[in-house]
């Protein structure tokens, strides 16, 4: 189930199969979803846009080059008030592969993806229990 502060995108595939990504405080699941929806659909409803919860504790964030190579510049805005969170790197098949300690006096943290194989992963960031809308990360080599 979705906790408070969680979120829930969907996206289309490059095979035309529209995936949702959900995001909660233990982690990320990706489910393959049946049928078709119009793109005027998911531009209309939040189902094209990954979305926090409606309060001004959003925590923004942003991969620089998306597609990466070697290295990607994650930039993110903390919740005011917040000094720490985590940044959790996840497959996508929605397991965990890696988390990082993130904190507000940079606004950014360089990630080492030259270890990643070529695909898909989806990142978010956790602060005192929020979950950041869940970002695609594309590795390319």
């Amino acid at each position: 189930p979705l906790i408070f502060g969680g979120s829930f995108h969907v996206y289309k595939d490059s095979l035309g199969v529209f995936n949702a990504v959900v995001s909660t405080i233990n982690g990320v699941a990706v489910y393959r979803l049946p049928g078709t929806l119009p793109c005027e659909t998911c531009a209309i409803s939040s189902l094209g846009t990954a979305m926090l919860n409606e309060q001004h504790n959003e925590i923004n964030s942003q991969p620089i080059p998306n597609p990466s190579r070697d290295e990607v510049k994650i930039t993110f805005t903390l919740p005011q008030g917040s000094s720490r969170g985590e940044l959790q790197l996840f497959s996508n098949n929605g397991v965990r592969i890696k988390t990082y300690q993130v904190d507000n006096r940079f606004g950014f943290i360089m990630l080492d993806n030259s270890l990643l194989p070529p695909g898909v992963y989806y990142y978010n960031i956790v602060v005192n229990g929020l979950v950041s809308s869940t970002q695609k990360l594309l590795v390319v080599k």
